[in-house]
């Protein structure tokens, strides 16, 4: 047998085997039985929440609107249409009544002029006359145009022939006559001479 060939299979040999050893330990070292897995590594996310709206006493004021509720002015005066008020023949003239209801006034022809005035269906103050039992008259005030008024007891119905009311705040002219209704009365006032009356529950009086 030849001695050296012996001798170099040997050397092989024991080189695989020792190789073998080698990568036996290396698998050992990188996992060995019962060994505790090292944990990941983790991060932490802090998220912040919002935060919290104003209390109620902090929060600002909330504004409020207060609707303002218009007042019925007597004193805005709207011009009517005198046609309107005009009465049908065969009676000549232009009529109307308070909204109470407790004046009827006119503008009616009288001589060469016009003659308005009103006459109460109620007691007036100042006329007391006028509501004797036997006078069978309605208290009344009334002006040719550019003469001062005066009042006096009507037995006839001279100024009640309309019944179309003319509203507080209106008003209606005539021959340069304006008479102008208010919750307080009547006035009708000749534009020219400023002179006129008022008439109402409590008194007719003169004006000019």
């Amino acid at each position: 047998m030849d001695v050296g060939r012996t001798q170099r299979l040997t050397r092989t040999v024991l080189l695989i085997i020792t190789a073998a050893i080698l990568a036996l330990a290396g698998c050992s070292a990188l996992h060995t039985p019962g060994s505790t897995p090292q944990p990941i590594a983790t991060s932490t996310v802090t998220v912040s929440a919002p935060q919290a709206s104003a209390s109620p006493s902090e929060a600002p004021p909330a504004t409020t609107t207060v609707g303002v509720v218009p007042s019925v002015d007597d004193e805005v005066l709207v011009d009517v249409d005198p046609d309107k008020y005009r009465s049908a023949p065969p009676v000549d003239g232009y009529f109307f009544v308070s909204p109470g209801m407790n004046l009827a006034c006119g503008f009616v022809p009288f001589l060469d002029g016009q003659l308005t005035g009103c006459q109460a269906l109620v007691k007036v103050a100042n006329l007391p006359e006028c509501d004797a039992p036997q006078s069978n008259s309605s208290p009344a005030i009334d002006f040719q145009t550019g003469k001062m008024a005066a009042g006096h007891c009507l037995s006839q119905g001279v100024f009640n022939s309309g019944s179309r009311v003319l509203q507080y705040g209106g008003q209606i002219t005539v021959g340069g006559v304006t008479c102008t209704s208010r919750r307080t009365g009547v006035t009708c006032i000749d534009r020219p001479s400023g002179r006129g009356f008022k008439a109402s529950r409590e008194a007719f009086l003169p004006i000019g």
